[in-house]
């Protein structure tokens, strides 16, 4: 393993310190702990296997001095989306002359005092005027009914995926993934996140930081979503849609569990919050 997949696998910043680096692997190790998952064979297992390499990760880095490291940066995707096939080209479509553009720029640039002065003084005019008339007149107080609590509204299927998704839409979103693994179940791998499918679904994400995953989570419940919302903080034991209306989609999820970040969240079989991990990296806003 070298020093780069070290502090890739810790999910921290090449140049890191020690204390970052523990807290890493200690809030690691609580989520990919085999003893969570004795229930399935499989899932237990892979955790094993995952908690491994965070603990050599981790001594690796300690034997090393804990250096910095440059990442070298994956490939930029294309700029360009064909908006009939959402197939990513190369390079955008060319571009048309319009008759704007083939005007000199220097005459346009010429008149944009002139056309600010004039808006500026017509708004000055209309105000006065419109102080004068009010003074003629005699106010009347209407009474306001507060404006309902707005519902939070989900982001459109063609920027990002969600729970249920089907394969085609992840690909249209993400592209093809790096990797294909079907040893438990079928995972999409994109460098360090990973998508998990479940009947041609998806089931759950993990996503990274340094391998964004463009992914929604609408609620159950809106109302409670924005109630939430509005206050900004929830409490202990509060619901996953409360969480939603707060936290945003999460950057992992599957049936129990929902990472934000380094701080993470358990759920119990009614949805509600059971186990809390947070952290100064990336902080809840949960009021205990």
């Amino acid at each position: 393993m070298e020093l780069a997949d070290a502090y890739r696998v810790l999910e921290i910043a090449g140049g890191a310190s020690k204390d970052e680096a523990r807290e890493a692997r200690n809030v690691l190790a609580k989520v990919w702990h085999p003893d969570r998952h004795q229930g399935d064979p499989k899932v237990h297992d892979r955790a094993d296997r995952k908690l491994r390499q965070i603990n050599e990760a981790y001594a690796l880095l300690e034997t090393a001095g804990f250096p910095k490291v440059e990442f070298a940066q994956r490939e930029a995707p294309p700029a360009y989306v064909d908006s009939l096939t959402l197939r990513p080209h190369p390079t955008p479509p060319p571009k048309t002359d319009t008759v704007r553009d083939k005007l000199p720029r220097r005459r346009v640039r010429l008149w944009v005092p002139f056309v600010l002065g004039a808006v500026v003084a017509a708004g000055v005019i209309a105000f006065v005027l419109h102080g004068q008339h009010g003074q003629h007149e005699q106010t009347t107080t209407v009474p306001t009914t507060p404006s309902p609590t707005p519902t939070p509204k989900p982001p459109s299927t063609t920027t990002g995926f969600t729970i249920g998704s089907s394969r085609d839409v992840v690909r249209r979103i993400m592209g093809e993934p790096t990797r294909i693994d079907q040893t438990f179940g079928e995972r999409w791998a994109y460098g360090m996140a990973e998508v998990t499918f479940k009947n041609g679904v998806v089931y759950g994400w993990r996503s990274s930081a340094f391998d964004k995953l463009k992914v929604w989570l609408a609620p159950t419940d809106p109302k409670i979503a924005a109630a939430a919302q509005a206050r900004g903080t929830y409490g202990p034991h509060a619901s996953r849609d409360e969480v939603l209306g707060v936290e945003g989609a999460p950057d992992g999820i599957d049936d129990s569990f929902g990472a934000f970040g380094m701080s993470h969240l358990t759920f119990d079989l009614d949805g509600h919050i059971h186990e809390v991990w947070d952290t100064h990296a990336r902080p809840l806003h949960i009021v205990q």
